[in-house]
């Protein structure tokens, strides 16, 4: 999935192993359609949404 990671200034900044911020390319984007309480997405080859990214994660016990 094409992504960027958030800039990092080394000389300004201490390094960290999280994964603090991604930023899904706007061409790799899948269709969606957020409710009030529900979030649907129409997902395809080589694109992704940040709540199928969060659903992902979710599902390996991972933090946000």
């Amino acid at each position: 999935m094409p992504v960027t990671m958030s800039p990092y200034d080394a000389k300004n900044s201490e390094s960290n192993i999280r994964l603090t911020c991604i930023i899904i390319n706007p061409e790799a984007m899948c269709r969606q359609v957020r409710g009030e309480r529900k979030v649907l997405y129409i997902t395809g080859p080589q694109r992704s949404c940040s709540i199928e990214v969060l659903e992902t994660l979710a599902s390996c016990n991972a933090e946000r």
